[in-house]
């Protein structure tokens, strides 16, 4: 995984210098219940932090979402964390709303506490590969950008897979922003 990073940076420096990027924010995922009759919206919280450079914002994200269920006696209360990589291109960049779209790739897991009475029971899922996709708009101002976006997350834990979520993350660049640079206009006069 990290030499894909690494990779990435590669890449994406060719173009212009970076800019470090970080973020905070949170999401809404509509997922069906484990009967599978009803649909619940859990709330997971990111942390971002990577680099920006002129054609893309590569960064790593952890994202976690807790949860739990049950009544009475029985209680189960479930963990799931997630580290994804994020390749992210934003159009427009002159435009103060601007659309982006990223993709990201990584791995998570859940971690499953029941509690039945006074005994109880944990168990660590297994690693599982999980991708996604993103579409939304960005709004900048100076150092401070504001993301509001749509995902479609596929993993194995997911019920229905992909599963779709709405979010809102608040961030900040270090350095100042370079937009798209035009090419000098050549007269035919100069060509003599």
């Amino acid at each position: 995984m990290k030499y894909l990073f690494v990779l990435l940076c590669l890449f994406a420096g060719t173009q212009a210098h970076a800019q470090a990027i970080g973020s905070v924010g949170g999401s809404i995922v509509v997922e069906q219940e484990s009967d599978g009759r009803d649909y619940r919206a859990s709330i997971p919280w990111a942390l971002r932090g990577g680099y920006s450079f002129r054609l893309a914002d590569v960064y790593l994200e952890y994202a976690q979402a807790s949860r739990s269920d049950g009544s009475g006696e029985m209680q189960v209360a479930t963990d799931r964390q997630e580290f994804l990589l994020w390749g992210k291109h934003v159009f427009l960049k002159r435009w103060k709303f601007r659309p982006f779209a990223a993709a990201g790739v990584g791995f998570g897991n859940e971690f499953v506490n029941t509690k039945i009475g006074s005994s109880s029971q944990a168990h660590i899922g297994e690693t599982l590969p999980v991708a996604a996709l993103v579409g939304g708009w960005q709004w900048t101002l100076q150092y401070f950008e504001l993301n509001l976006e749509t995902r479609l997350s596929a993993a194995e834990y997911y019920h229905p897979n992909p599963a779709f979520s709405v979010g809102l993350f608040a961030g900040f660049r270090l350095g100042k922003e370079k937009g798209p640079t035009r090419r000098p206009s050549i007269k035919r006069s100069d060509l003599y």
